[in-house]
């Protein structure tokens, strides 16, 4: 939406303020506070209208969903695939910059989860990992599960207003390394590009606090178990 025109309604509108403030004729004298009280009322409300339909509305509004798809590849090896499909729910052009997508392992042994699970209050939320620099455990209130494999890159994906795009990462892994894994997508337009938090990022978890968030878990015990699934 072009704002110019906003924006010299808006100027019109306090330069007729103050000239009905500035009246010396009596009669105007008396009307001039309800005169006033109008024209900073429509003001106000011009002001609200124009952060609600530019401001607010101009910037990116995506729905994001994710689902995960197991297929086996004979001798042990499987393929995760994560398809993310973000659609446009704004009024302009959505830019995806970045995606950060980590195929997690859920282990309870690596990071010591049966100790963490004894810890209480804020022990328990502010607990750090026993290995790896003593990392912590969470990131905000997430558990920061063992990544296997990581893509973590700079994207230009462009989706019109009220369009879908797919965005996909094939991650291959052997059945051994766990019965039960857990994807973690975080995509980014390019307004979050620049905010990096290395905290985060040293923590395994995300390297931008902007953007959008899908979590799924899936469990490898059935397509690990069929015909020449078998590991060597």
């Amino acid at each position: 939406m072009d704002s110019d025109p906003i924006l010299i309604a808006l100027t019109i509108l306090a330069l007729l303020a103050v000239f009905v403030l500035g009246l010396t004729d009596i009669e105007a004298h008396k009307k001039r506070a309800e005169y006033a009280q109008a024209l900073f009322t429509i003001f106000a409300f011009a002001i609200t209208a124009y952060w609600f339909f530019v401001e607010r509305k101009g910037m990116p509004h995506a729905n994001v969903s994710q689902s995960i798809v197991l297929v086996p590849l004979g001798k042990g090896l499987v393929a995760v695939e994560a398809h993310l499909t973000v659609e446009n729910l704004g009024q302009r052009l959505l830019k995806i910059g970045h995606v950060d997508i980590r195929l997690q392992l859920l282990d309870a042994e690596r990071y010591d989860y049966g100790a963490l699970n004894g810890k209480r209050g804020d022990e328990y939320w502010k607990a750090r990992r026993p290995t790896e620099g003593h990392k912590s455990q969470f990131q905000g209130s997430e558990l920061q599960w063992p990544i296997f494999r990581r893509y973590d890159h700079d994207v230009d994906y462009r989706i019109e207003p009220g369009e879908k795009d797919l965005i996909v990462a094939t991650f291959l892994m052997k059945c051994r390394y766990a019965d039960h894994i857990r994807v973690a997508s975080d995509i980014y337009n390019p307004a979050a590009q620049d905010d990096f938090d290395p905290a985060d990022a040293a923590a395994g978890g995300p390297r931008r606090s902007g953007g959008w968030k899908a979590r799924s878990f899936a469990d490898l015990k059935e397509v690990c178990s069929g015909e020449g699934m078998g590991d060597p």
